[in-house]
């Protein structure tokens, strides 16, 4: 027996558009932080795959702060003395529900720091 539906199918594909990569590097001096935001324009939605590094110069201290649109704490990732911080993760986001990450060196040298993100506009 067929199914049959009485609402409308989810279109396949589920997206409207790909999202082109984004890839930044940032350079963080002496106990310096630096937070970028992660937004996509007025009336979009997007499901994103992102992905956040610390390396170079590492030490206890630094981390990696992903946090909403009101600074709330979703996770954190602190480091050990030279390991290369990441974190990977993917998120449903829109112009009003938007992260931000926050790369923190508490290092006497300067670190470097990269973000990069991909997904669909839903």
């Amino acid at each position: 027996m067929p199914i049959s539906y009485s609402s409308a199918v989810t279109p396949n594909p589920f997206w409207s558009e790909v999202i082109t990569p984004q890839y930044h590097t940032l350079n963080l001096s002496v106990q310096q932080d630096q937070t970028v935001a992660i937004r996509p324009a007025v009336g979009e939605t997007w499901l994103i795959w992102v992905n956040a590094y610390l390396y170079q110069n590492l030490q206890a201290g630094d981390f990696i702060r992903v946090m909403d649109q009101d600074d709330q704490y979703l996770f954190e990732v602190q480091l050990d003395d030279n390991n290369i911080g990441f974190t990977g993760f993917c998120v449903v986001i829109t112009y009003d529900k938007y992260i931000k990450i926050r790369f923190y060196n508490s290092a006497a040298k300067t670190t470097a720091a990269y973000y990069n993100y991909s997904g669909f506009k839903l």
